[in-house]
């Protein structure tokens, strides 16, 4: 366990990476560019992660590091992210661009499945995917514009999955890290949702 929690904060679980990992995917995403009628804002390298579950804001910081830390250890999956970034459209607000995942999100989505039920959150809707940007339009009825391929898919060997506090300020969020569990040996791109 890593990391002092204090009083309400911004609450995620994510998936971590290492840093070679993380730097190889941002260098890629150099190729994303707008102009015109749009503001490209990108995530910095060291936040780049897959989200499991968003908690959002909770005082309740504590007793959710001790229950992670109760959690019964899970064996890694290596994952497949592709080159093709894609949008979560949005009529409002700043529109993330995003890599999807091609291999391993089953594997994904037991582990959010496990995750939920061993800490009794909601099993919302899932949809695994790394966001690397967010695009806002400058005015109204701007079209979204193309994205270009990054070259080539990405091998990702994630780390864990660790619980970060977000603190929302004008030049982009700042995570702090709170607690970190460590994956089993994993099984490659084999690992099946029954595995874990």
């Amino acid at each position: 366990m890593e990391g002092k929690a204090h009083g309400m904060q911004r609450l995620f679980v994510a998936l971590d990476f290492s840093g070679e990992e993380r730097l190889r995917v941002y260098e890629a995403a150099e190729r994303i560019r707008v102009a015109g009628a749009f503001v490209l804002k990108r995530v910095r390298h060291d936040n780049l992660h897959i989200t499991l579950k968003f908690l959002g804001d909770t005082d309740r910081v504590e007793e959710i590091m001790q229950r992670l830390g109760q959690m019964p250890s899970v064996s890694a999956c290596r994952l497949l992210l592709s080159s093709r970034p894609e949008y979560f459209y949005r009529s409002r607000g700043p529109v993330p661009v995003f890599l999807p995942v091609l291999d391993g999100g089953p594997w994904l989505c037991a582990l959010q499945r496990r995750l939920c039920s061993h800490m009794d959150w909601s099993h919302d809707s899932f949809y695994p995917h790394m966001t690397l940007a967010r695009i806002r339009r400058k005015g109204k009825g701007a079209f979204l514009p193309p994205m270009p391929d990054l070259g080539k898919n990405f091998t990702m060997n994630p780390l864990g999955f660790s619980l970060y506090s977000s603190e929302l300020r004008p030049e982009g969020p700042v995570y702090t890290l709170l607690f970190r569990s460590a994956f089993k040996e994993g099984r490659g791109f084999s690992a099946l949702p029954d595995e874990i």
